[in-house]
């Protein structure tokens, strides 16, 4: 019934597996199930993606990096 049509979403997602291997070799799977069957499902439109990679063996330049982008998105959602 697309309950939540009217509504976007931002999704920020953390992963081992690099961005170019997510998209190209796996197909972004979690991508389409996010996006089309749960929130497109429901009606939540548009949806925007952010994907840190390589997150297991993460340092603390890269980390502040993330949250820096993080604050960024958030400051604009609200």
């Amino acid at each position: 019934d697309k309950l939540l049509a009217g509504k976007s979403a931002r999704v920020i997602l953390t992963m081992d597996t690099p961005k170019h291997f997510f998209r190209w070799l796996y197909g972004r799977p979690v991508y389409h199930a996010m996006k089309h069957t749960i929130l497109g499902f429901s009606g939540v439109k548009p949806v925007r993606f952010t994907f840190f990679d390589k997150a297991r063996y993460i340092d603390e330049k890269r980390l502040s990096k993330w949250i820096r982008e993080t604050e960024k998105i958030a400051a604009k959602a609200i």
